[in-house]
């Protein structure tokens, strides 16, 4: 149900290249962003709660390609960037496809590229527009559905 909110949100139409951010809440409230991977990507959420703190900023970035989700937490303090990237690279064998609005196709390999001197991993899909992106940037980690997403979270955040 979590996918069908965001996909329901993104039906709403909005003009090209901007940004909706989106409140995630269950009966609960806020849902966790450890519990959020967990159910979309089935990434542990012990661990990544051990990463990231709880609050997390989800968004779609609106462009010609589509609607591209993207999920913004802040690092906890004591975590280290190279436990959080070990964390995180549980995405490269998630079933990442339920971060998508629409089929992004056929995913190619991840490969490690660099943003402002940041290695960050990516892996491209056949559909134009769509990649998988992740990384940790300034205090935060980043995953988004889409480069230009990616860069345009980069942005609003001042990194």
């Amino acid at each position: 149900s979590l996918r069908e909110g965001i996909v329901r949100e993104a039906s709403i139409a909005q003009n090209g290249n901007s940004v909706k951010e989106l409140s995630v809440s269950d009966v609960n409230g806020q849902v966790s962003f450890s519990d959020f991977m967990n159910v979309l990507a089935g990434l542990d959420a012990d661990i990544i709660a051990g990463i990231a703190e709880d609050d997390f900023t989800a968004f779609l970035y609106y462009d010609a390609n589509g609607v591209w989700p993207g999920y913004i937490a802040r690092m906890k303090p004591d975590a280290t960037a190279v436990v959080s990237a070990a964390a995180l690279a549980g995405l490269e064998e998630a079933n990442i496809e339920n971060f998508y609005i629409e089929d992004p196709g056929e995913r190619g390999d991840f490969q490690t590229g660099q943003i402002k001197g940041t290695p960050v991993r990516y892996a491209q899909f056949s559909a134009a527009g769509a990649s998988l992106n992740y990384g940790i940037l300034g205090n935060y980690v980043i995953i988004t559905t889409s480069f230009d997403g990616f860069k345009e979270a980069m942005r609003l955040l001042g990194i």
